[in-house]
């Protein structure tokens, strides 16, 4: 989730974690793409917040690492671009007084020592925008062309990967059904908050409503519906 496809209901970040300072939300942006930006979606950070995600990788020399991605400031604040673990420090850091417009940003051929490193992209309290695209750390000692991760199928709608597959609604916002190891459920916040309205138990469906266009059937009865004269109502048949 490199570039903020994936988001939980309350517009977090999926595979993010993030500090408990500023503003941190993603979209899509016609104008990345314009300056050559492959993924057409935007992560934005603002007044001092950070986002981390910890990736596992191959330790002491076996196989060397490169971080790419485009980026958008205005001259106010600065933005740093960090890949860390306990021993190593690979940083990128936008200055205060410089403004770029989707330039492109690298560091190439990186060892890490331990076999994980840690991205954190973060700004300073007065930065008022950050923008960061085609965010990508790939293997070899030089960067490539951004790709989504292996297993990986983002995008503003659907999202699959080692954990399921979440579609969400393009029509009501923070509906969306989710298919796990564990089960599929559908989710709704037509009531204001995140609601479980249906799931698959193994042989056992539940849900919260259930609307029937025709007829209800459990042998040896069926229900249906009879909606003209003085016996309106429903009607069990045996």
């Amino acid at each position: 989730n490199s570039v903020g496809y994936a988001k939980n209901q309350d517009g977090t970040l999926v595979e993010w974690s993030k500090n408990s300072a500023g503003e941190v939300k993603s979209y899509t942006s016609p104008e990345s793409r314009s300056y050559g930006a492959i993924s057409g979606n935007a992560i934005e950070l603002k007044k001092g917040a950070s986002i981390t995600q910890r990736l596992n990788v191959a330790s002491s020399g076996k196989i060397p690492y490169s971080l790419s991605f485009k980026c958008k400031k205005g001259a106010i604040g600065t933005a740093t671009i960090k890949l860390s673990n306990t021993i190593d420090s690979f940083v990128i850091t936008i200055p205060e007084g410089k403004e770029i417009v989707w330039q492109n940003y690298d560091l190439t051929n990186l060892d890490p020592s331990m076999n994980y490193l840690d991205i954190t992209v973060s700004t300073s309290n007065n930065c008022e925008q950050f923008l960061i695209t085609d965010l990508m750390v790939n293997m070899g000692d030089q960067s490539i062309p951004w790709v989504q991760a292996n297993g990986e199928i983002l995008n503003t709608q659907v999202a699959v990967n080692d954990q399921g597959m979440m579609v969400s609604s393009s029509v009501y916002s923070g509906d969306y059904v989710q298919i796990t190891p564990l089960g599929m459920s559908g989710h709704s916040n037509i009531t204001g908050t995140d609601e479980e309205v249906f799931k698959l138990n193994r042989d056992v469906t539940e849900t919260s409503k259930l609307s029937a266009r025709k007829e209800i059937s459990m042998d040896p009865i069926k229900i249906i519906p009879v909606k003209d004269g003085d016996m309106a109502g429903w009607n069990f048949v045996g």
